[in-house]
């Protein structure tokens, strides 16, 4: 965390070292961040350098990674809950395929909350412009796409399987595939062969079918990917009309029956499932002003 002397604004500092192996990658994420204007995208505010390190100036995100937030509710993430982390994702995700960029890391512990508790991606050392195809081996290997693992080349589509992972990790607290295996050989195997089985005790059919679509083994058939994109995904039933109450306390807000999730998650009109309390964020490293 660093301070602006006149200012009193506060900012976060990414510093990378600058390597032969380095220099390109980080040319690549400073241009894509340069590319980013969207509320639940990081934003980049200045780039500087010096003969031995890059550095990134970034908005202060303070509420934490939604990987931690997720935790601190005591049940597994109901529709109402998933609709607003899952909405929230799909905005972003929308945003950067649009302009032909893939995220390729996309995971709780790449997602954080701002004081509000609204999310914002981070992150995009993994990130690239892909307006055909790659075939980098590279992410997560639990939240990686079969066709990352198999090597026959990939574009936008493989973060929509990342976020079916994410919407079963939400709703059946535990992971797809590979639960329960470290091992990243045996992890891509699991992800590659393992059978999608959903718990029983999920009884919401629509949410069900929302991970089903998004976890297809086959691109081309995998929710949002066809040919109406992501006019599909944000039309599946999943996202029907919910009533929403206040979640905290005496919220101003007043818990319309919402019609258009991804309008009222916009307009910042629904009550977070979290709030965070206070600040937290990597505050064991030294501040500069």
């Amino acid at each position: 965390m660093v301070k602006h002397k006149q200012t009193s604004v506060r900012y976060a500092l990414k510093c990378i070292q600058k390597t032969a192996e380095t220099t390109s990658m980080i040319e690549d994420e400073r241009e894509l961040l340069k590319e980013n204007d969207h509320p639940f995208i990081i934003q980049m505010v200045q780039s500087f350098e010096t003969e031995g390190e890059a550095m990134f100036l970034m908005e202060l995100v303070t509420g934490g990674e939604l990987f931690d937030a997720i935790r601190q509710l005591p049940d597994s993430l109901d529709v109402r809950q998933t609709q607003f982390y899952a909405g929230s994702i799909i905005l972003a995700l929308e945003s950067l395929h649009s302009r032909d960029i893939v995220y390729r890391d996309l995971k709780p512990e790449n997602v954080m909350l701002d004081a509000q508790g609204y999310l914002k991606l981070i992150d995009f050392g993994c990130a690239k412009k892909v307006p055909q195809r790659t075939f980098t081996l590279l992410g997560t290997p639990h939240y990686m796409a079969p066709e990352v693992i198999a090597g026959k080349g990939y574009a936008t589509e493989v973060d929509l399987w990342s976020l079916g992972v994410i919407v079963y990790e939400f709703m059946c607290r535990t992971l797809p595939f590979a639960n329960d295996l470290d091992d990243p050989v045996e992890v891509c195997e699991a992800v590659m062969m393992t059978p999608l089985r959903i718990p029983s005790t999920l009884q919401s059919q629509e949410s069900r079918e929302l991970m089903k679509g998004l976890l297809d083994r086959k691109p081309a058939r995998r929710l949002g990917c066809r040919l109406r994109g992501y006019e599909e995904l944000k039309r599946h039933p999943f996202w029907s009309p919910t009533i929403w109450t206040p979640t905290h306390g005496n919220s101003s807000r007043k818990g319309p029956n919402v019609e258009n999730v991804f309008d009222s998650l916009m307009g910042r009109e629904l009550d977070p499932p979290y709030v965070p309390q206070g600040e937290r964020y990597c505050d064991d490293q030294p501040g500069y002003n």
